[in-house]
């Protein structure tokens, strides 16, 4: 049979130990999941960093269209046809999918401006290219088709302002 103060003497040891133990246990945890918060602070704060600047590229290229299709309309008016490379529209798309698809909405109306205007001027220029000089019909649809271009551009940024707002605040 065991000794009886053998086992008072472990049921003192537990006792006494306890405390340490419970006590260490906690500042493992509390140590473990400090980190675990902080780092999900951190990576929370980078990704909203990087959100804003994918908008901000978002808009930088929106605005890139609207000097991309006044570059189209001269390429295609003028004397001379040039090449001047892809329209920044595929750029607003994508950083619209990826990084703010609360602006999706205003992006397919950019889209389509873009689309009638450079329909416009396509049009056009192949009447054009058949008659020589440019059509009537330009004049009196060009200054619609841009506005058009111009208000979705507008739309798109008044809406990315709020998007952002409402992210900071």
């Amino acid at each position: 049979m065991a000794d009886p103060q053998s086992t008072l003497t472990l049921f003192d040891f537990a006792l006494k130990t306890a405390p340490i133990i419970v006590g260490g246990l906690i500042a493992i945890a509390g140590g473990f999941l400090g980190t675990l918060f902080t780092q999900k602070l951190v990576v929370a704060k980078e990704e909203a960093s990087l959100k804003l600047k994918k908008i901000e590229e978002l808009l930088s290229a929106a605005n890139e269209c609207d000097h991309w299709l006044d570059e189209y309309k001269n390429s295609r008016i003028g004397v001379d046809l040039y090449s001047i490379g892809h329209s920044p529209l595929a750029k607003v798309k994508y950083l619209s999918a990826l990084y703010a698809p609360g602006l999706n909405g205003e992006v397919r109306k950019l889209s389509l401006a873009h689309a009638n205007y450079v329909a416009l001027v396509a049009s056009c220029y192949a009447e054009k290219i058949k008659t020589g000089s440019m059509p009537n019909r330009f004049l009196e649809e060009y200054q619609d088709r841009y506005v058009g271009v111009s208000a979705a551009i507008d739309e798109l940024i008044e809406k990315a302002v709020l998007l952002i707002e409402k992210k900071q605040s």
